[in-house]
Parts: structure tokens; sequence; C-alpha cells
């Protein structure tokens, strides 16, 4: 808005500016100005924070604006767009710009926290934390100068200050507590739904909860639901953590129980993995391990399908030239003995196969099945000396993972191949333990240890793939989820807020 005015005021036309904040006055004021530029030309009239005057919209779109005098250039600034009245109503037909401030580029953060003479060692957290909000980087800047100059605030008070700050400009008032903690539910979550909210917010009205939700100005409406980004994320994270410890924990548990739970037993389609697995990373983002082998940004071009005789021959050339000779004849004998272990991936618009993977289940193989592929004969190896499979029970083994375009990092077809993992080791009945086997296993490894998968020693040296694995009977699925809890909920994230790139922790 300064902007606008200068380069108005350099043009040679008046600038008159009235802020939004002013409401019991606000029509007054119009009123005076409108007599003020009567006669007067190149006038431009700057309305700020127009989200504050929605009770005048009416007037000011029906009578007011139009019965300004002469050639007025009138510049609205809001934290929501125009409604639809004026963009269907033909007496403003083709006089309307639309512009979307984005926030600042990380560049562009830096370069601000630097000329207001922060110290160096808290610029980076200082500008994570902002997300490229203006107000964020001013204020933050400004505590974290007072605080290398004087020591004050302490590095405690000093994030509270500025916390409170963003959450009283940013979100104004809520209703009621009910809405509050929808609130904080969608800035925890990666996404919020109506039945995310029936879920974790027990006796509220999902349906209006999301609504509210939906009609504030800091809430986006994405692929998958709801979402709150930028530095209100952080800040409602942050408050709902320092207030409130065991509501907290509470909602984290819940948000995690119905993702890992309900959304991921029902996500089938490739773009529900996808979604499904950026949650779970979201969720698991303090453990910086997770986050690291899920994609972030991408749309889905695949669809699953299943396998039929005329893809055999297919699977097995992509099989070997992905993975060569061994892994090319595993996928033929295993074709022929379990077709239905074998889940395809199409591309949408050319319908040709893009990657595939095997999820076996064996009970008692036949020597057969062990003979002919090594890799299930290590793993029965590993089973018969680690646990006795009970009756109805059965061992799953995620055999292929065959994507020529994968490399070793992050890519939607192995969310996808990672949401159809997850959900046989957290809903397959019976499963008393789970194998995969990886080409890869140095880029897997992290990711593994992390999931308490354990590494099988190599019995044979004549295959070169890597084997993890996972008794769901000695740890079985509540107990594991369980397992990094404390990291999900309080572990620091780097760079933290005020802590200095160069220490872990301080003395508040």
């Amino acid at each position: 808005m300064p902007r606008v005015a200068e380069d108005a005021a350099a043009a040679g036309r008046r600038v008159w500016h009235l802020h939004g904040s002013a409401t019991t006055q606000a029509r007054e004021h119009l009123e005076r100005f409108a007599e003020e530029l009567s006669g007067v030309s190149g006038t431009v009239l700057l309305i700020d924070s127009f989200e504050e005057l929605g009770h005048l919209e009416p007037w000011l779109r029906d009578e007011y604006l139009r019965r300004l005098p002469g050639d007025p250039i009138v510049v609205v600034a809001g934290r929501t767009g125009p409604s639809a009245a004026w963009l269907t109503d033909p007496a403003w037909s083709g006089t309307i710009v639309i512009r979307y401030l984005e926030a600042l580029t990380t560049t562009e953060s830096a370069a601000l926290v630097e000329a207001r003479g922060v110290d160096p060692g808290l610029r980076r957290s200082i500008v994570d934390f902002a997300a490229g909000n203006p107000f964020a980087l001013a204020l933050a800047a400004e505590v974290g100068r007072s605080m290398s100059a004087t020591g004050k605030p302490s590095r405690r008070d000093a994030v509270r200050y500025v916390v409170d700050n963003v959450l009283a400009l940013l979100t104004g008032s809520v209703p009621t507590d009910t809405h509050r903690q929808a609130l904080y539910v969608c800035a925890h979550a990666r996404h919020t739904t109506e039945d995310l909210l029936r879920a974790v917010v027990p006796g509220g009205r999902p349906a209006e909860l999301f609504d509210w939700l939906r009609a504030q100005p800091y809430v986006e409406a994405a692929a998958h639901g709801l979402e709150v980004n930028g530095v209100l994320r952080e800040a409602l994270d942050h408050d709902l953590r320092w207030r409130d410890p065991a509501g907290y924990e509470r909602m984290h548990r819940r948000i995690r129980d119905y993702v890992m739970g309900e959304l991921l037993r029902d996500a089938r389609d490739p773009h529900a993995c996808v979604a499904v697995m950026r949650t779970i990373s979201h969720l698991r983002r303090r453990g910086e391990v997770v986050y690291r082998y899920v994609s972030r940004v991408g749309e889905v071009d695949v669809r699953w399908s299943g396998v039929t005789p005329a893809d055999h021959d297919e699977l097995v050339t992509m099989a070997r030239e992905t993975h060569g000779e061994f892994t090319a004849a595993s996928v033929r004998f295993w074709l022929g003995r379990q077709p239905e272990a074998f889940s395809l991936l199409r591309c949408r618009k050319s319908n040709r196969p893009r990657a595939f993977m095997s999820w076996l289940t064996l009970r008692t193989p036949e020597r057969e099945d062990l003979e002919s592929d090594p890799v299930v004969g290590e793993i029965w190896h590993d089973v018969s000396r680690r646990m006795a499979v009970p009756p109805g029970a059965h061992i799953a083994i995620a055999r292929h993972l065959v994507c020529p375009a994968f490399e070793a990092e992050p890519s939607l077809v192995m969310d996808v191949f990672q949401a159809r993992m997850m959900r046989g080791w957290l809903h397959q009945p019976g499963l008393a333990g789970s194998y995969l086997v990886v080409a890869n296993g140095q880029w897997w490894r992290p990711l593994m240890e992390y999931l308490s998968h354990y590494e099988l020693e190599r019995v044979h040296a004549d295959h070169p793939h890597t084997i993890f694995g996972h008794d769901w009977l000695a740890d079985p699925p509540e107990a594991w989820r369980d397992h990094h809890l404390d990291e999900e909920l309080w572990a620091e994230r780097h760079p933290s807020l005020f802590l200095p790139q160069d220490v872990s922790s301080v003395d508040d």
C-alpha cells in the first residue's frame, strides 16, 4: 500500500488513505472524502483492511464509488478477494484488476532481516519462522536485534512475544473454544476435512467448524482439505504446545490415529496414497527422517491397475532393465505363482506401465518357492529362527519395487509404494511379520532404522539386494506407532526461532 501511494504521488495524483479498522466512523470519513474530492481530478483513494468494512461493501459498490467525481483510482486492500457481486455486476465489468500479494521470497526475507541489523546467527531462524510474512519478519527482526544488543528479553519471552502478536494480528477473535480447537487442528494437520474434525474435536459440529475455517482469510482450500500455511501454522502449533501440553498431545494422538487408521486403511487411489503419506510425513516432521523420504509437491499422473497375462512380459522386461536378470527371473516366477500379489501403476494419459510392486504372502512356502527365489529363501530362514507363525497368520514380503525412472530421492511413485506397504503393516489381518527387499539399501537404511525394521544379515552373497524385516508379533502396530511419540511432540524444529544456528540448546 505505501508503494501505491508513492507511485500515485509521483504521478501528480492526490492520495487519500482510509484504514478499515475505523469501522465506526468509516462511512463518515468516506462521505467527507467525497466532498473534498469534488472538483478535483487525478485522485487516488486507498482503502486498507477492507475485510473489516464488510458491512459497508454493498453501499461502497452500488452507491459511493459510482458517484465519485473525476476519474479516480480506487485501491482496495484486504485479506479476502472481492465478492462475486463485484465480478458479476455489468457496471464494474472490465474495470477491476485483481492483484495477489505473495509471501516474500527467502532472499527477500533475508535481505529485510539483514537490513534490520539482526545478528547473523539468528537470521536463518527468523526467516524460517516468518515464512515470508512481512509483519512477522519485521517484528521478529526487531526483537532479535534487541536480544543481540542488550541480552533482553530472554529467548523464551522473545518467542512468546512474537507468537502472541502474530496470532493477535492474523487470527483476530475466535468465536468459541471449540472453534479455536478446530483452528489448532487445522494448523497441526497437513490437511483438514470434516471427517478429521469429527474424529479430533469431540462434541463439535464438524460441518459448522469446517465452514467457519474455510471462511477465514488465513485458511486455504487445497486439493485434499483445508490448510493453514506460513507463519500462522507454526505460531498456532507453538502456542498450543506451550499453553496446553496435555491437550497438544491428545490432539496429536487423535490426528495420528485417524490418519494412520481410517485414512491410511481407505487410501487406494494413488492420489489418496500420496496425500496420506504427505500427512504422515508432516506429523513426523520433527523427527527429520520420514520427511526426507516423501515428496512435497507434484500431482499424481498414474493409476493402479491389475496385472493381466498380457502384461507379464512387459513387467519382466521392466525388471530386467531396472535391476537385472536376477530380479527379472524372480518377477517371472512370482507372476506365475502369485499374480494377484502384483499391482501395476499406469500413466493416466498413455496407459503405459510406469512402475509396479509385489506384495507376496507366505504361510507355509513350498521348497520350489524357496529354491527358485533365493531372496525369499533367506527371508524364510529368518522367519524360522525368529518366530513361530501362528495358525492362520502369514508373512508379507514387498518383494519387487520396480520404477524405471526412480533414483535415490523422494518421488510420487515411491509415496504410493510406501502407502501400500504401511497399509499392509498396520491393517492387514493376520500379519505376523513383514519384509522389504530393495536394491538401494544405503538409501533406505535411515528410514528403515527409524521405522524399527532390522536389516537381515546376508546368508548368501549371490544377490545384490538388501532385506529389512519387522516382527509384528513382538512389536505390534499399537506399540510401533508410539516409538517416536516424544520426538514427534517435543523435538525442536531447526532452525528454531531465536536459536543461533551453531547452538543446539540455550539456557532460557
